[in-house]
């Protein structure tokens, strides 16, 4: 068995099993380091960053763990020449906290030797719409406050295209990695309240990932499938977050529409994503979301999977509505929700409506429910009719 390695709080010089966080930022100003777990040992061979690691020069620190990578406190890169590599033989990597490449451009940052282009400003994040099978990460906070401005009101354009409910049929849509490396966009605008599959992400095709990235004080409208992150997710998404308002715009008959019917407007719309058919892991939502049918604090629509996950925000509409899900017919898995639910009919603090496949396992919801036909605590209309006593709801 391999040895951990940890990064701590303090200026010890560099053992087998750690080096002080201090005397790592202050060896990165010279060169590379490359700080790697040792096969001799009785322990699972990961990295921890516990303690915050910063230096300004052209420089690449390089982790390399038999197991799992935890970056516990951040990581700043200063200068437009340094870098970060995590190298992982583990499931994963952890981003409990950032890493941050702060000098306005440039900066490396790969994965198992994946390198990412690294999104410095919202501009360059709306470039990706020029490249959808890229790998991309935040270099920082990103401020998308202007995009209220942007193409006469509509704001910010979401990346990738229309996948069904277009005249022509599939278009391209998003397949490749977003992560956000612990950063968040602020006060994005995207209004497109005559259009589908609307997000800060259209669609997200089968092979995509999105993970550790917030959207703060999101504004975002459309017509169908619309939700903060994604209007319609395919892939992976994974330790995200929205917060803000998630608008789902009912047409009226006749109304001109970029790609969508009148009859459709208003439907699957979440606070995190309109339609989840991938998997939505440790995420959550604090946005308020309003539409018509098939509306969720976290999800509007799930075919798919949601574990770890939760919502606490608002939700409002008339049909099909839930604290964390609207509708689903996947599963839902040690998730919660604690916001007000209102609407008419399949009304419930967790989800609106159980289809046939549905499961749902160690989840609760505690926010107030009200509504007309078919309300519930924790679930609204189900067709399921399996046993919920694992599941709790304090109302």
């Amino acid at each position: 068995d391999p040895t951990d390695f940890y990064i701590t709080d303090s200026s010890d010089p560099q053992t087998d099993s750690g080096i002080g966080a201090a005397t790592l930022s202050a060896n990165l100003e010279d060169s590379n380091i490359t700080l790697a777990t040792i096969e001799a040992g009785t322990d699972a061979g990961d990295i921890h960053v516990d303690a915050a690691v910063s230096w300004n020069a052209n420089t690449t620190l390089s982790l390399s763990a038999d197991n799992n990578i935890l970056i516990n406190a951040p990581i700043t890169v200063e200068n437009s020449g340094g870098g970060v590599a995590l190298n992982y033989g583990g499931s994963h990597y952890q981003m409990n906290a950032p890493i941050s490449f702060t000098a306005g451009s440039g900066g490396a940052f790969s994965v198992n030797g994946q390198n990412f282009t690294l999104i410095h400003s919202i501009a360059q994040l709306q470039n990706i719409n020029t490249a959808l099978d890229g790998h991309y990460a935040l270099a920082t906070n990103i401020d998308a406050s202007e995009t209220r401005n942007w193409n006469s009101g509509k704001g910010f354009n979401p990346i990738g295209y229309y996948d069904t409910f277009t005249p022509s049929g599939s278009e391209p849509v998003f397949t490749g990695t977003m992560n956000g490396l612990g950063h968040t966009i602020n006060n994005l605008t995207i209004n497109r309240a005559d259009e589908s599959q609307v997000g800060l992400f259209r669609t997200t095709g089968s092979d995509s990932v999105i993970r550790s990235i917030g959207l703060v004080d999101a504004n975002v409208a459309g017509a169908f499938a619309v939700g903060g992150l994604v209007g319609q997710n395919k892939g992976e998404i994974i330790q995200s977050y929205v917060s803000g308002t998630v608008s789902g715009t009912v047409l009226a008959d006749g109304q001109p529409a970029d790609n969508i019917q009148a009859a459709l407007s208003g439907m699957n719309v979440g606070g995190l994503a309109g339609i989840n058919n991938g998997s939505i892991t440790q995420s959550h939502a604090t946005s308020s979301v309003n539409g018509a049918s098939l509306v969720g604090g976290l999800v509007g629509y799930n075919t798919y999977k949601i574990s770890q996950s939760y919502a606490t925000g608002m939700v409002n509409g008339k049909n099909q509505v839930g604290g964390l899900a609207g509708y689903t017919n996947g599963t839902v898995a040690q998730s919660y929700a604690t916001g007000m639910v209102s609407g008419i009919d399949q009304i419930g603090g967790l989800a609106g409506y159980l289809g046939f496949t549905s499961n749902i396992s160690q989840s609760y919801a505690t926010g107030a429910v009200t509504g007309v036909n078919d309300v519930g605590g924790l679930v609204g209309g189900n067709s399921n009719l399996r046993d919920l006593t694992n599941n709790t709801t304090s109302e």
